[in-house]
């Protein structure tokens, strides 16, 4: 799989100032390798397989728009609540959750999809006596 950094952490503090706040966005820093990680899931899950400019142009769109979900689900957070005088923060499981976007992500990614690189689930394998 080839990745070609489609959004860079300065354009992505742009969108997001609040949710990137406090991210190293130098080289090699947190913003960029979390930028790549996107990227790879969403080239897997979607089955974005080409680097032209379209498809570079869609999956920008794409990590942009699926970034809060992206983020929340790296940090395995199933919920969090917050008030005057308190917050809380609910984790999810490890190895509960798999990565889910929203259904929009996947519609701007649809042009550029190839159906046959698309993950999917696993054969099962039935064993008979």
């Amino acid at each position: 799989m080839e990745l070609t950094a489609p959004v860079s952490p300065a354009q992505l503090q742009l969108v997001y100032p609040r949710d990137t706040r406090g991210m190293s966005a130098t080289p090699g820093g947190e913003l960029e390798q979390l930028l790549r990680l996107e990227e790879r899931t969403l080239r897997s899950l979607y089955g974005v397989v080409a680097v032209d400019a379209d498809s570079s142009a869609a999956l920008a769109d794409a990590m942009l728009a699926a970034w809060p979900s992206f983020i929340q689900q790296v940090r395995q957070v199933a919920s969090e609540d917050t008030g005057s005088a308190r917050s809380g923060v609910t984790y999810n499981r490890p190895g509960v959750i798999d990565f889910a976007f929203p259904s929009f992500v996947g519609t701007i990614l649809a042009s550029v999809a190839d159906p046959a690189e698309i993950l999917s689930a696993p054969a099962v394998t039935q064993l008979v006596r």
